[in-house]
């Protein structure tokens, strides 16, 4: 589904719905959005981090998401 597609069947969706809840979600969300857009500067610890962990994938010292969620499941069993 294109992009143009998406947001017209989202507009169709509310323009169906009497559900005032979802309305005022659908609207704080999209507010969300627009804060989203400035630009966030990272300070120079931040960039460091950064840095380290693009070196730690280099280096192969990462978990995949299948591994990291199976780890996650294990610790929250116990």
């Amino acid at each position: 589904m294109t992009k143009t597609e998406l947001k017209q069947q989202i507009i169709l969706r509310v323009q169906e719905t009497n559900n005032a809840l979802l309305l005022e979600e659908l609207g704080r969300i999209l507010a969300l959005e627009v804060s989203e857009e400035s630009v966030y500067q990272l300070g120079v610890a931040q960039l460091n981090e950064v840095k380290e962990a693009r070196e730690q994938i280099v280096r192969g010292h990462f978990k995949l998401n299948d591994e990291a969620n199976s780890e996650i499941d294990q610790w929250l069993s116990k």
